[in-house]
């Protein structure tokens, strides 16, 4: 019986839907606190986003979802976040009135509600949990026809995740990491019907999110002047400057010239310190590189030369014996 369903059936339920409208309970349960600090890892390929979530390992919440429309609520009926697809605004027991976003990629993290999301296509891409380890098989999940699948996890993580995806919307409707004790899962689950347009607005107080997000940047960048005063007047105002030792050899050779001995290469380890080297034969025409400033540039007998050094400051009498160095070979 599992095996008359082929993945890309599964995947492209699982991406094009359809959206119809969904609503119900969705929470995460863990093992113990170490799997509530890791969780399922399902989210990792997801589009960055403004999180405003309250929290993964809550109480479980109740959801409405109508296209981008969007009601979390606590199961007492208190609102964590609506959103009109437009306009979304973010609940929170540190202050009555909600922050508002406008046309902002905003989602609710935690209690499970990942599972209110749809991986884009380009998230299957890859071996992130994007391809199964076995074939597809069938259950019924609350009451619902649905395909169970595994899927693998790349090299860096330990174990495999379990998904079982509606047949008629493509939604996971449980999202379990059994090797890590985690599971993410709908507990009640309701597709089609209409909802009353109230659900997705709020028109009580509200704080805008870009205001906030400005006072806080002006908090952060205060408190950081303040920091740097008290460092100047209490330890040191005088630069802190110290010759460092990099290493610069040669990491890739991007084009080279046998004939002409004309090279362009990067040095460094990329990390924190890098460069660019590039040389070409002699000559009086305009040369055009591909580097940004700040350029050293010699010549000798036979060659133009350019160095780039990004990271660190070269060192009184360091760039000579650089180009000592690198001359001592070029024919000159």
């Amino acid at each position: 019986m599992s095996g008359d369903v082929s993945w890309v059936e599964v995947l492209v339920r699982m991406v094009d839907g359809p959206d119809l409208p969904v609503r119900g309970v969705v929470r995460c349960r863990y093992a113990d606190d170490e799997a509530r600090r890791g969780g399922t890892g399902w989210v990792s390929g997801m589009r960055p986003v403004v999180l405003t979530g309250g929290g993964a390992g809550d109480d479980a919440v109740r959801v409405w979802r109508d296209g981008p429309r969007l009601r979390v609520e606590r199961m007492d009926g208190s609102p964590l976040m609506i959103s009109d697809g437009h306009t979304s605004w973010r609940f929170s027991d540190e202050h009555p009135d909600p922050l508002e976003y406008v046309d902002a990629d905003v989602r609710y993290l935690g209690n499970g509600t990942e599972l209110l999301e749809r991986r884009d296509a380009t998230d299957w891409v890859g071996n992130d949990f994007t391809k199964p380890t076995g074939p597809i098989g069938r259950a019924v999940f609350l009451g619902r026809d649905a395909w169970t699948v595994e899927l693998a996890p790349p090299s860096h993580k330990p174990f495999p995740i379990q998904i079982v995806v509606d047949r008629e919307t493509g939604l996971t409707l449980q999202s379990r990491n059994a090797g890590a004790g985690v599971v993410d899962e709908w507990v009640e689950f309701e597709v089609g019907g209409t909802f009353d347009d109230a659900l997705f607005t709020f028109s009580g107080p509200v704080r805008s999110a870009e205001e906030e997000r400005r006072r806080q940047r002006s908090s952060h960048e205060e408190d950081a002047s303040r920091r740097r005063d008290w460092f100047r007047a209490n330890v040191s105002g005088e630069p802190l400057i110290a010759d460092v030792r990099a290493d610069l050899s040669v990491r890739h050779v991007h084009t080279l010239d046998e004939t002409t001995g004309a090279f362009e290469a990067r040095l460094g380890d990329d990390r924190t310190i890098s460069g660019f080297l590039t040389r070409r034969a002699r000559s009086a025409e305009p040369w055009l590189l591909r580097i940004a400033d700040p350029v050293h540039r010699w010549s000798t007998r036979n060659f133009d030369w350019a160095l780039a050094v990004h990271g660190v400051e070269l060192a009184d009498g360091e760039l000579d014996r650089l180009q000592a160095q690198l001359s001592a070979h070029d024919g000159s």
